[in-house]
Order: C-alpha cells, then sequence, then structure tokens
C-alpha cells in the first residue's frame, strides 16, 4: 500500500507539474469564476465548473488546489453539499466526491467556494504592490503551472475550458481588465464589480485579470473590408500619454500576422494590453499584461504573435515550450523584417551572439519541471526562433510560410495543444523533404557549428575552397545546412550555396574574376560561428624560373617526393587546411626529397619549401 500511495503521489505530481496526457476523467466545458478583493487584498473565491465524462462510472473528481496558499469551504453539486477532501497521497490536490456515477459523455457541475490565506499576496503567481506612482496593483501570473496557487483548477496541458465568465469586485476606484468582452461594470458606495465574457476555449494558466486604478483607452484595428477590432489599453494615469504614443504598432503588426497567420483568433472579442508589475509581458489570452517599461516594438509584437502560437494553439507540454515562444519571438523577427531593415539586422546579429555565446542547450526542454529552464531565454525564445529563421532557409520561403499558415489553420490544432512533431508534419508537407535530421540536430539536440573557411585563388581565378565545421557540442556529429558564401571582386561579385554535409568538404570554383573579399553567409541564415583564411598558392621566389619542381605522387597516402632540375638548400613545412603545422624538416637532398605524410589524415595540405632566395608553396590532397 505505501508503494501504491508513493506511485499515485508520483503520477499525480507530474499531472500537476507537467501537464500529463491523462484526461483525470472528464472534461471542462464552462468556468465562472467570481473572485472578490477586500481592501487588505485577500481573495475569496467562487468557481463553477461544468464538464462532461469522459469514461463511465466517474464519480471522483480530481482538480489542483496549493492548500498552503487556500482553503476550500464548501463544494456545491446542484446546490447541494457533497464531500471533498485534500488526498495526502496526491501532491497539491483537491478530491471531490460526485453525489452519484456519471456516465460517459453527461454533463454535470460543481460549485467550489474558497478562501486565500495570509500568504497568498507573497506568493509569485497571485501579486500585490505599489507601483512607482503609490497605487496598489495586485494581478494573476500562472505561468507555467502556478493557476492552483490561487484557485481549484485543472492545472495542466490536456484541456481547455471551452468557456468562461469572469466576475471580480474590487474596491471602490479601480478598475478590473481581463479575458474576453467587457459585460458590464457596476459599482456600490464601496466596490467596483466587473464582469468579463470569455467565449474561446482557455488554457488554465492564461485566465488571469489585473486591478488597479487604471485609465482605459482603445486603438482600432481596420481591416481592408471594413471590420474592425478593438485594441482596448489598461495603464496607469501617468503613464497614458507615454504609452499611447507606442501601442498603435500593435495595428501594424496585427495586419502582418493576419496575412501570415490567418485572422486573429479571438476576433469576436478585443485584444488589449493591462500595464501591471512585470519585467517584459504576458501573453494573457486577449489581454496582455506588459510592464510599464517593456511597452516596446520588441514586447508588443511578441505578446500579439502569442494569441496565435501559445494561446489559440498551446505548446501540448512544457517540454514543447519552444512552440509558443519560438514563433512569438520568430514574429518579432519578420515584423522586423516587414518595417525595419536596420532593426531585422541588429536582431538577427544579437540573436546568433547570445544563443552562440555558449556551447551547449538544446531547444527542446528536457527539464520541464524547472521555470528557469523552460523560459530559457537563449534556448526556448532566442534559439527556437532562428531555428525557424533556418528552416525557412532550407526549405524556402514558399514553402515555409505556407507551412506556418497550414499549421495556424490546422482544425485539428486551433484552439487545442501542439507538439514539436505536428510543427515538423507541417513544414514536411508543405517542403515534400523529410526534416528528420534537421529537427533532430536543432530541436532535440545541442549546441550549432563553428565553420573556418580556407580559400586559394590562381591566375587564371581557379579556386579552391575548403569547409571545415566544428559541432560545439558532441550530440551532433555534424550540422547538415547549405553554407552561402559571397565572393567579392573589383565592381563584381557572386554568391555561391555549397551544400555542406560532412565536418570537411573540399570545393572547386571559377568566378571569373580576381577574389578581393569572401563574406561568410551575407545574410546571416545561419546560426554558428565562423573565420575565414586566405592561403596563397603559387611560386613566390625571384628566382622562380630556374626551378623545375615537381610533386608526386599527389595525390598521395604515405609519402610524396620532391624532384627539382636544380640544386638548393633550406627546409620544408607541411601545414593543414587551417594554417597549422602538421610536419617540418630540412631538405637534405637538393635534388630528390621524400617527405613522409604519417603525421597526416585525409585532406588537404599544403607544403610551403624555404631556400635561400625564397619560397614555393604547392597544395598536395592526402588519401588514407
Amino acid at each position: 500500500m505505501k508503494f501504491l500511495k508513493a506511485s499515485l503521489f508520483f503520477l499525480f505530481l507530474m499531472i500537476s507539474i507537467t501537464g500529463s496526457t491523462q484526461s483525470r476523467g472528464f472534461d471542462l466545458v464552462y468556468q465562472r469564476c467570481e473572485w472578490t478583493l477586500n481592501n487588505s487584498v485577500a481573495l475569496s473565491g467562487k468557481i463553477t465548473y461544468y464538464f462532461t465524462a469522459t469514461e463511465d462510472n466517474f464519480q471522483n473528481l480530481f482538480l489542483n488546489l496549493d492548500e498552503f496558499y487556500i482553503t476550500v469551504d464548501s463544494v456545491l453539486q446542484r446546490d447541494e453539499k457533497i464531500n471533498f477532501r485534500y488526498p495526502s497521497y496526491i501532491h497539491d490536490s483537491l478530491l471531490i466526491s460526485l453525489s452519484s456515477p456519471l456516465k460517459k459523455g453527461e454533463l454535470d457541475s460543481v460549485t467550489i467556494l474558497y478562501r486565500s490565506t495570509s500568504y497568498l499576496k507573497y506568493s509569485s503567481s497571485f501579486i500585490q504592490q505599489k507601483n512607482e506612482y503609490g497605487n496598489t496593483v495586485v494581478g494573476t501570473l500562472s505561468e507555467p503551472f502556478y493557476s492552483a496557487v490561487w484557485f481549484p483548477c485543472k492545472n495542466d496541458l490536456t484541456d481547455k475550458v471551452d468557456s468562461s465568465d469572469i466576475i471580480v469586485t474590487a474596491p471602490k476606484g479601480y478598475k478590473v481588465a481581463s479575458n474576453g468582452v467587457l459585460v458590464s461594470a457596476t459599482s456600490t458606495e464601496e466596490t467596483e464589480t466587473y464582469h468579463w465574457r470569455h467565449r474561446y476555449p482557455i488554457a488554465t494558466y492564461l485566465t488571469a485579470f489585473a486591478v488597479s486604478k487604471y485609465e482605459t483607452y482603445s486603438d482600432w484595428y481596420v481591416r481592408p473590408d471594413g471590420d474592425s477590432l478593438e485594441i482596448l489599453n489598461y495603464v496607469y494615469p501617468e503613464d497614458l500619454d507615454t504609452i499611447k504614443k507606442v501601442t498603435p504598432i500593435t495595428i501594424k503588426a496585427m495586419a502582418l500576422f493576419e496575412e501570415l497567420y490567418g485572422k486573429y483568433p479571438f476576433s469576436n472579442e478585443k485584444y488589449g494590453h493591462a500595464e501591471f508589475i512585470l519585467g517584459g509581458g504576458m501573453e494573457h489570452q486577449t489581454m496582455s499584461f506588459i510592464g510599464k517599461r517593456y511597452f516596446t516594438p520588441f514586447v508588443l509584437t511578441h505578446e500579439l504573435a502569442h494569441q496565435w502560437f501559445g494561446n489559440m494553439i498551446t505548446c501540448s507540454s512544457w517540454n514543447d515550450i519552444w512552440v509558443n515562444e519560438g514563433f512569438a519571438t520568430y514574429s518579432t523577427g519578420l515584423f522586423y523584417e516587414r518595417e525595419d531593415t536596420a532593426a531585422w539586422n541588429l536582431w538577427k546579429r544579437n540573436t546568433i551572439d547570445s544563443v552562440t555565446s555558449r556551447p551547449d542547450g538544446s531547444v527542446y526542454c528536457y527539464n520541464a519541471q524547472n521555470k528557469n529552464r523552460i523560459f530559457n531565454i537563449r534556448l526556448s525564445y532566442e534559439k527556437a526562433s532562428y531555428v525557424l529563421h533556418m528552416l525557412r532557409w532550407v526549405i524556402g520561403d514558399s514553402a515555409f510560410f505556407k507551412g506556418i499558415w497550414n499549421f495556424a489553420n490546422d482544425s485539428t490544432l486551433m484552439h487545442g495543444f501542439a507538439s514539436t512533431n505536428d510543427v515538423k508534419k507541417h513544414f514536411e508537407n508543405t517542403s515534400g523533404k523529410d526534416l528528420t535530421e534537421f529537427f533532430d540536430s536543432w530541436i532535440y539536440k545541442e549546441g550549432y557549428p563553428n565553420y573556418e573557411l580556407t580559400f586559394s585563388q590562381k591566375e587564371d581565378f581557379e579556386t579552391a575552397l575548403t569547409i571545415k565545421q566544428t559541432p560545439s557540442h558532441s550530440s551532433v556529429s555534424y550540422f547538415k545546412m547549405p553554407v552561402p558564401v559571397l565572393f567579392s571582386g573589383e565592381e563584381k561579385d557572386t554568391l555561391i550555396v555549397f551544400q555542406n554535409d560532412s565536418l570537411i568538404q573540399h570545393f572547386t570554383l571559377n568566378p571569373q574574376f580576381k577574389i578581393k573579399s569572401v563574406s561568410f553567409d551575407p545574410e546571416k541564415k545561419l546560426l554558428c560561428k565562423y573565420k575565414i583564411q586566405e592561403i596563397p598558392v603559387g611560386i613566390e621566389s625571384a628566382n622562380a624560373e630556374t626551378f623545375d619542381l615537381s610533386i608526386y605522387p599527389n595525390p598521395a597516402k604515405d609519402y610524396v617526393i620532391l624532384k627539382s632540375n636544380a640544386s638548393y638548400k633550406g627546409h620544408w613545412v607541411l601545414k593543414n587546411i587551417l594554417g597549422r603545422i602538421v610536419d617540418s624538416g630540412k631538405i637534405t637532398n637538393s635534388y630528390q626529397e621524400f617527405i613522409s605524410l604519417k603525421n597526416c589524415t585525409s585532406g588537404v595540405y599544403f607544403l610551403q619549401l624555404e631556400f635561400e632566395k625564397g619560397s614555393i608553396t604547392r597544395k598536395i590532397v592526402v588519401i588514407k
């Protein structure tokens, strides 16, 4: 029995924290949330859930609830009190015993009356603080798995409640921002009550409200057909004039995202912003919460994009958080690409620099119990966004944007949940390519490639190029990627894309002009580090005409022989493609010299002969 209890504890702990695929035997249909704040900012609540049973003989309703922060006073089923308890063997839970078993598909409801403990206002998910102007701000912040701190709920990523009413009563003089459409705002001598109605499915962590002494104003997005959408803003009165100048950028972003992803997912209601005490933003459904200093193009566009990716389509587990954050972050990049070239180039450079500041880390979040890892900026946001940018490069713009559109408009995913595999499937369908290797290397494994390019050019413009790749992390053997290189000369240039599919590759090209400079990945298609080296090839001696020098065999395996028609003294140096010395020695036979290749592996090398009147460099290809 002890083993059974421990197993049940672990199972429910995983349901509570990670969002299990377990259905728990019921599907949420509707929630009516009635919350009251008094002057000490204590919270009392009345939550009514309508649900259908997903299995026969369903009688035990498990919800998440953190007993440390909230206390349940009673539970009602059809106005009659029913039994409930906090099972000791299941972490942070409320077990409600229904009055009688339900059949599969049967609809029923329960109402839970509860109140907060004195500790709630010190939690990180129910926030009470004074803003810089001395006014109280109260609100909620539940992502990833903290909803149960302030209300009993189904706290996972398996079920969205289909419809909501949120009714918040606050002290006199306060306004309440929340999900959906404002139905009514009523006052008494001591209180203000705001009733918000939301008629779209919503994940538990996105249900939210914010309360303060707000001023409100609206921007309007008008579509070409004349249809309009309200962008409703709740801001501190002291910041009204400043923020009013910034939020219209949302109109431009809304137009772009509707073009790329489809109609705003909650068009029958509104979109909006509520100023909040946050270091950034949070994409609560239809009403993003934004910190004062974060009303910027980056944050505003990021949170708006979440309405498609994160809210309408939500990651199916916290392991797949990049499905939310990667798409939203890249959407900001796409907005810059359309509106501000300088900001677009800066976004690319800064993202690359940040991701490559460390050699490790996967986009896929293997440690989904750690909030800091889930929301790792470098990996879940920046690397994830740049992987999408590289995917666009690999499959082409047409397939990429069609893939995003199809993903965002997949009727099996809309207002539901999506995994990494769902994303992969849509891009494979539009591109016709097997993207298993790409996703394996860039999503599930760690690191990025370090590229080293060496090139040399002869007088007839024939150019030898070697691309060497060193992955930054041992989890990846090599990154198979198309590598763009720009060769420039006097008033001429040519961009050539090399398909790099091994650690060392040799290419020959002839640009038909003298190369003055080489630029690696000039448009920043790749997430990587790189360096370029030019290696001179040819005779550099004033007396070179006196030498008839031959090197054979070439390609070689174990040795090469130098043969000349003249006698000379000096030494030889053998360097690899990176310019590192592999071997060296003195010239002991002025007409014929034997040089061992025992220290060489397969690849390109350069043999440099140094003598009293000059030097000669020759390329050797070694095949082991």
